[in-house]
């Protein structure tokens, strides 16, 4: 969940009005927005990643981060002889991970190497957007009920430092240490 930030509302210039202003939280806020537009902002967010500026960039953000996974694959010892799976904990709608999941397997098969298995999770999941995704790749799942990245319910390893935007330091400390 990412951290809560107390918004306050702007100055009220009558002082009867100022005892009515609440105090809200960023979590009280995504809770009170309807999941039809929770899923449209994720569907945007979504394809920010995975299209590229024409003239501006050569690669889209989801390419650049698929180099970049597949890179830190190659790296590891036991890729070949020991089972990995990629675990994105704030999947959303899926975001890049079904365009990378895809860019890097291919890659790898090129190479004649086994696939690693991807896996979709997310604290509050769009199980619809996961099963359509999940249905095209036989290297694509999800984790159908909701999954908080700071303490998950399966064990883990970490490959790379945790970055997200969410999170602070305190829970990407409570994050590793949970996994």
């Amino acid at each position: 969940m990412a951290p809560l930030r107390v918004l306050r509302s702007p100055p009220v210039r009558h002082r009867a009005h100022q005892e009515q202003v609440a105090l809200r939280t960023e979590a009280d806020i995504f809770f009170s927005v309807p999941e039809a537009v929770k899923h449209c902002c994720q569907n945007t967010l979504t394809a920010q990643w995975t299209k590229k500026l024409p003239f501006i960039q050569q690669q889209s953000p989801a390419e650049l981060a698929a180099d970049a996974v597949l890179s830190a694959m190659n790296s590891l010892n036991d890729i070949e002889t020991a089972e990995w799976t990629v675990i994105d904990f704030c999947s959303g709608a899926g975001g890049p991970i079904p365009f990378i999941e895809t860019l890097v397997n291919d890659s790898r098969r090129l190479e004649g190497k086994k696939p690693i298995q991807f896996r979709l999770s997310d604290l509050h999941p769009n199980i619809d957007a996961w099963m359509r995704h999940a249905a095209l790749s036989e290297n694509l799942s999800f984790v159908p009920q909701p999954v908080d990245a700071s303490y998950p319910p399966f064990v883990t390893r970490i490959m790379r430092d945790l970055q997200h935007e969410s999170f602070s330091d305190d829970p990407r400390e409570k994050a590793r240490g949970s996994t």
